[in-house]
């Protein structure tokens, strides 16, 4: 559905009446063209809302985000000083669940961030330190590589780490998947190298293809990161720091893909996405495609009162916009004014 399209017949629609209408027509076509709303309101393309706050954005440091394609399950990151898990949310009964760590996550030992579901909903990708099979363990950051859990009947089996084809000893992170199962994520060096680049890495029977680097004009920041690509693989948004162009020291960027496989010169998404004062975390995009979800330390000027008191820094501290990051969901119709300013 095109976006002003989109935005004009949904504006001012009961969702619930809706979708039981469409469902008595037979035009439910699919979950996850169907489902109801994340939250609501629903932001617009020119301005970004909280996401679900209470739940996903609450004050603690929540960032990454995958939405099931039923609409009715989200995994994201909590991280702290010395601990970083997985924790899921469920939709039951139209209200989304107190969050709790995936069964996968959650072992104080080792750090899981960067959750992602495959396109069916069957598996999910993650970025895990717990050591490769042979490999002694590593504390702390620093050896990352991608790990992939099985959805059985009975849940989550127990995760497995992707082939040597991706796990090529770098440090290798934030998978991110298009509708055909191409895998696109971030490598950098070991050894503290302030380097990374992105990659994508074609499905075989057995795994996945060697990951090829994504060619110019990608990869020409001085880092590039944390990617996430469009569910028909015809754009890529990704962060990147170190460069003048951006508005923070970390911004959210997009590329778009040409039907011969070539990439367009990034633009930067603006002030809309990187907010001033707010550094950007990640990136991801809903199954449906409607929606872009980031993560942003952004801290509020107005969430303490002139006159600040104990009890109002106690209840900033578990808030939202109180500097740590928070996640956010925009229209993705913003991107249609920048395609159409596309270079090749």
């Amino acid at each position: 559905m095109g976006c002003l399209i989109k935005q004009n017949f949904l504006k001012g629609v009961d969702m619930s009446r809706l979708f039981s209408f469409l469902a008595l027509l037979g035009l439910m076509v699919s979950p996850a063209s169907a489902s109801q709303p994340i939250d609501a309101p629903l932001p617009s393309p020119e301005k970004a809302r909280l996401l679900l706050p209470g739940i996903l954005s609450t004050g603690l440091f929540e960032r990454d985000f995958t939405l099931s394609p039923e609409g009715d399950e989200i995994y994201f990151t909590v991280m702290g000083r010395s601990f970083s898990v997985i924790l899921v949310t469920n939709k039951v009964k139209g209200k989304w669940s107190t969050p709790r760590p995936a069964s996968f996550s959650g072992k104080k030992e080792f750090f899981d961030a960067e959750p992602c579901l495959s396109p069916d909903g069957k598996k999910i990708y993650f970025l895990s330190t717990r050591p490769l099979p042979g490999d002694p363990p590593h504390p702390g950051w620093g050896y990352e590589n991608i790990w992939m859990a099985h959805r059985t009947s009975e849940g989550w089996n127990d995760p497995v780490p992707l082939g040597p084809s991706v796990n090529d000893g770098r440090n290798v992170f934030y998978p991110t998947f298009a509708g055909d199962g191409t895998l696109y994520y971030t490598a950098s060096p070991r050894g503290g190298e302030r380097k990374s680049d992105l990659f994508r890495a074609f499905p075989e029977k057995d795994g996945f293809s060697g990951g090829e680097k994504l060619p110019e004009p990608l990869n020409t920041f001085p880092l590039q990161f944390n990617s996430a690509v469009d569910p028909q693989g015809e754009y890529l948004l990704f962060l990147a720091a170190g460069s003048e162009a951006n508005q923070n020291a970390s911004d959210i960027w997009v590329s778009f893909r040409s039907e011969d496989d070539r990439w367009s010169k990034p633009l930067n998404l603006g002030s809309a996405v990187n907010f001033p004062g707010g550094n950007a975390q990640s990136v991801s995009i809903t199954p449906d495609g409607h929606f872009i979800v980031f993560a942003m330390t952004y801290g509020n000027p107005d969430l303490l009162p002139p006159e600040i008191t104990y009890e109002s820094l106690q209840k900033s501290m578990t808030s939202p916009q109180n500097g740590l990051s928070d996640l956010y969901w925009i229209d993705a119709c913003l991107l249609k004014g920048l395609k159409a300013k596309a270079e090749w």
